[in-house]
């Protein structure tokens, strides 16, 4: 379960999948009082300048 809270305009809003936002906008900016509970994200793809990985045996 992902569960997002934040204050948009100081009003308390909470979006979880039993409470879906209205409207699926291509993006949504939250940025007051902000809570995010096992975040998910979904991705075509990924890049991360500088990241190496490796691996010990």
């Amino acid at each position: 379960m992902t569960r997002r809270s934040a204050k948009p305009l100081g009003v308390p809003v909470t979006f979880a999948p039993e409470h879906p936002p209205p409207l699926t906008p291509p993006y949504m900016l939250m940025t007051t009082d902000v809570v995010s509970e096992r975040p998910s994200v979904r991705a075509d793809g990924a890049a991360i300048d500088g990241l190496g990985v490796s691996t010990r045996a």
